[in-house]
C-alpha cells in the first residue's frame, strides 16, 4: 500500500468549476485525514482565490486547520497575484502547518531550495506592490476596489448561472468564483464550435471551461443560450 500520499484541495472558488466546500463538507475531509493514521500525508489547501467567495465568513475553514492530527502536514498555498489583482505577475507563498517542529523543520530547506533554485525570486515588482500594502492607507484604498470587483465578477457568475438552470444547461455545481464548466460531451469538438461564434472556452474533462470573470454583464445576458443551441445540448 501506498504510504505517502498527497492531497490537493483548491478551496474557495475551485478552477474550473466554481465550486465551493461548505464547512460541514470541509470538516468531513478533515475527518478522513485524521482517520488515515498508517499514511503519512501531506495535504496542500490551494487557496488562491480566497479573497473572491461569498463565504459568511471565508476564514473560517482555516481555523479548522488546527483539528489536524500529526500524521498530517498540512501545506497552505496563498496567491498574491490573485488576492492583489495582478494576475500574470506571480508571487505567492506556502506555509506549512504541524504540530510538530521536527516536520516543519524537514520541509522548510525543501522548499527554500527547491523554490530558489527553480524559479529565483519573487519578480521585484510584485514584492514593491506588497510593501505598498503594508501602509494601512494603501491597504484600506485596495480592499475598498478589491470589493467592487469581487461584486462584479459575483454579478456576472449569478447571472450565467441562473440562465443556464431556467434553460437546462448543465454545470458542474456552482457556488462563487471566476470559472464554470459547462458539461458537454465532445469538450475537444465543441469548444471550436463556439469559438466559430466568437465564443471562447477552453476544454476540459467532460466539460468546456467558461471564463465568467472576462465576459461583461452585457455579454453574458443570453450567452447561456447561444451556447445550448451552437452545442445543441
Amino acid at each position: 500500500m501506498q504510504k505517502r500520499v498527497i492531497v490537493i484541495i483548491n478551496d474557495p472558488c475551485h478552477n474550473p468549476t466554481g465550486f465551493t466546500l461548505s464547512e460541514t463538507e470541509f470538516q468531513e475531509i478533515i475527518h478522513i485525514l485524521n482517520a488515515q493514521t498508517d499514511n503519512d500525508i501531506v495535504f496542500l489547501y490551494d487557496l488562491a482565490y480566497l479573497e473572491y467567495s461569498h463565504e459568511s465568513d471565508n476564514r473560517k475553514k482555516i481555523a479548522s486547520l488546527t483539528q489536524i492530527k500529526p500524521h498530517v502536514l498540512t501545506i497552505i498555498a496563498f496567491s498574491g497575484s490573485k488576492t492583489f489583482g495582478i494576475y500574470g505577475l506571480r508571487m505567492g507563498a506556502a506555509i506549512y502547518l504541524s504540530p510538530l517542529e521536527k516536520k516543519i523543520k524537514e520541509v522548510h530547506p525543501m522548499f527554500v531550495n527547491e523554490a530558489r533554485g527553480s524559479w529565483s525570486a519573487t519578480p521585484t515588482i510584485t514584492i514593491e506592490l506588497f510593501n505598498h500594502f503594508a501602509s494601512a492607507e494603501n491597504r484600506a484604498g485596495f480592499l475598498k476596489d478589491l470589493a467592487k470587483i469581487n461584486t462584479l465578477v459575483q454579478e456576472r457568475s449569478q447571472s450565467f448561472i441562473s440562465q443556464a438552470k431556467e434553460i437546462g444547461l448543465k454545470t458542474h455545481p456552482f457556488r462563487s468564483g471566476f470559472y464554470t464548466v459547462v458539461l458537454t460531451p465532445n469538450p475537444e469538438k465543441d469548444y471550436l464550435k463556439l469559438a466559430e461564434h466568437h465564443i471562447y472556452a477552453v476544454p476540459m474533462n467532460g466539460g468546456i471551461r467558461i471564463a465568467l470573470c472576462s465576459i461583461s454583464k452585457k455579454e453574458i445576458i443570453g450567452l447561456p443560450q447561444k451556447i445550448k443551441t451552437i452545442l445543441s445540448l
